[in-house]
């Protein structure tokens, strides 16, 4: 048995020299693009995650510069300016998180269906696209902590909010009450469960649904709080009505930056810069320009 350790011992050591001789001493991550996080640092930046102790300095923080990808068509959260260059509330977000690490960020635009792709080939560091949170390692990638909310919430038609709901920031009763809601989506499912005696009229998209409430077809619709709140910005007709529904089984957990799936360091830094710009309020100064703060 104990020969038989020897053999193996000396088998790695001829493995290992014959990869350094063929690559000449080249790192495992230019081999591979995997970048190892050692276990220890791993475990002090969570610890620091946590709040137990501060977060360690170090190469992790930041490798050279970063390339932050998003689609530049999806305004107010990301566009081009009149330059051509990205802008909007998710470049604002992304470009504080790089001024808080300290570390030098690019901002460029990609098609849609090559932002993800391209991640994973690690042309860009992290993606800011609007990209709701799915379940953990569903598509192979990382997601960071959510930068803002995606709840559901109820519009209504001006003259049928009474005045009482609307200082209180409460419902009227809705039993027997048409409300609009999109055909199929989790905003019905989630209305037909907490809202059995309303009256759901489902349309085939929230655009109908919101011109049927322009149209006085129903006094209420229920709908995604962000696309409520861009359209009530600019409406005369209607304003926001009752609580924010924040189900996260319904609505998700959010919106957040996508990593490659190594990034296990890099995610912690930035849910812990994303968590500081909640708590202090900048979150919710930089959306503020652009929509509802209360999502971020």
């Amino acid at each position: 048995m104990r020969g038989l350790l020897v053999i193996n011992a000396l088998a790695v050591l001829v493995l290992i020299a014959a990869i350094a001789i063929v690559t000449e001493g080249l790192a495992l991550s230019e081999l591979t693009g995997w970048r190892l996080v050692r276990v220890d640092r791993l475990e002090a930046l969570e610890a620091a995650a946590r709040g137990e102790t501060p977060f360690p300095s170090g190469e992790d923080d930041a490798r050279g510069e970063w390339v932050i990808a998003t689609e530049g068509r999806f305004p107010p959260f990301n566009y081009r300016d009149d330059e051509g260059d990205p802008a909007g509330i998710e470049i604002r977000i992304a470009d504080e998180i790089c001024a808080r690490l300290a570390v030098s960020c690019r901002f460029v635009t990609a098609p849609w269906e090559e932002l993800l792709p391209g991640l994973r080939a690690g042309e860009f560091t992290l993606v800011a696209a609007s990209l709701r949170i799915p379940q953990e390692g569903a598509d192979g990638l990382l997601y960071s902590d959510a930068y803002y909310r995606t709840p559901g919430r109820f519009a209504a038609r001006r003259e049928a909010l009474p005045q009482a709901e609307r200082e209180a920031g409460t419902l009227p009763p809705l039993s027997g009450a048409r409300v609009l809601v999109e055909q199929g989506s989790l905003h019905e499912a989630f209305l037909k469960r907490r809202f059995p005696l309303a009256d759901p009229v489902a349309l085939p998209s929230f655009e109908h649904a919101w011109a049927a409430l322009e149209a006085g077809e129903a006094d209420y619709l229920f709908a995604d709080a962000m696309a409520l709140s861009l359209r009530l910005d600019e409406a005369d007709c209607c304003e926001k009505m009752g609580p924010l529904y924040r189900n996260p089984e319904y609505f998700g957990e959010g919106v957040g930056f996508a990593l490659r799936g190594d990034d296990r360091a890099l995610r912690l830094r930035i849910n812990h810069e994303i968590e500081e710009m909640r708590e202090d309020g900048t979150l919710s100064k930089l959306a503020e320009p652009y929509a509802d703060p209360a999502l971020f």
